[in-house]
């Protein structure tokens, strides 16, 4: 752990929490005038390029000016960096969800966690992988979610009137009821075979999901192994039951439910798989992904905490 004094890059991302802190970011922007640069992000393959030359330009902070995609965006940028070069990464969380925020133990309150970013230490974190059957990848930082978390991501861009929890509720609710559930598929996790079919996966760095889902209580952002919750088949009904304990964690007492902390992991289903994350998408039904493997990199980045 190190404190650092070089100055940060701010990369921003305006549409983040629908736009709901952009007054608020801006006056953090004017109250810190010239003496930091602050990189707005255009479209979605902005925040590559913006980290790499964050870098190229000596930048020991980068700062994810956004919600949990952008977090996600941001990362991915800081990992295509050799790991010797990699800046530490900071949050200024005004997303919907901030989970990965939340597990970092970042103030939600902007002007704190602007503080931390410029006085706080860089602490080390993991980050997950994953990787389908035709070799497209991509890092996450805080959760994936695989089959009705995966459909839910997906289903909850169309409702932009809805915002936060709220989203992934209806988005979840509405996913029951439009197609099964289930899904057959092989799993092998750390070379244990299990065949059985599914309703989800949450595979987890931080324990919170969709804005507050506490899927994967005990996972932890720095303890080197990721966490999986394995729901298996269930009924509509059975599905709705158990989503409202999933907000506190009680979830974990239902039958068809079980967890364990891996480091490997290789999913073959026998259907499309719908796949968030970070609640970004990875890999929707009309891509015809079928085949994943995932992995946990230990230490991978630095996070101001």
């Amino acid at each position: 752990m190190s404190v650092l004094s070089a100055s940060p890059v701010f990369i921003y991302n305006p549409s983040s929490g629908d736009g709901s802190h952009a007054k608020q970011i801006e006056q953090i922007r004017k109250s810190l005038g010239n003496r930091f640069s602050w990189r707005e992000i255009m479209t979605a393959g902005d925040v590559l390029s913006l980290s790499q030359q964050a870098v190229r330009d000596g930048a020991q902070k980068i700062v994810a000016v956004g919600g949990d995609g952008t977090v996600h965006d941001v990362v991915n940028g800081i990992m295509s960096i050799e790991p010797s070069a990699r800046p530490a990464l900071g949050i200024l969380p005004c997303g919907t969800g901030n989970d990965f925020a939340q597990a970092a133990g970042i103030p939600i309150d902007l002007e704190k966690a602007l503080e931390l970013v410029l006085t706080g230490k860089a602490h080390p974190v993991d980050i997950g992988s994953i990787e389908n059957e035709l070799g497209n990848k991509t890092y996450w930082a805080n959760s994936c979610g695989i089959g009705l978390n995966g459909r839910a991501a997906i289903r909850a861009r169309r409702f932009q009137a809805l915002k936060g929890e709220a989203k992934y509720i209806v988005a979840t609710i509405a996913e029951v009821f439009r197609q099964k559930a289930a899904k057959e598929a092989d799993l092998t996790v750390d070379n244990r075979r299990l065949s059985d079919g599914f309703s989800l996966l949450t595979l987890g760095n931080g324990p919170r999901e969709g804005g507050g889902f506490l899927m994967t209580p005990s996972a932890k952002i720095d303890d080197g192994v990721l966490d999986l919750l394995f729901v298996g088949p269930l009924s509509r009904l059975g599905i709705l039951a158990l989503l409202p304990s999933a907000r506190n964690g009680k979830h974990l007492k239902s039958r068809a439910t079980f967890t364990r902390k891996f480091s490997t992991l290789r999913l073959r289903a026998n259907e499309p798989l719908a796949i968030h994350t970070d609640g970004e998408i990875f890999a929707a039904p009309r891509d015809n992904v079928r085949e994943v493997s995932v992995r946990v990199f230990p230490a991978a980045i630095r996070v101001i905490r």
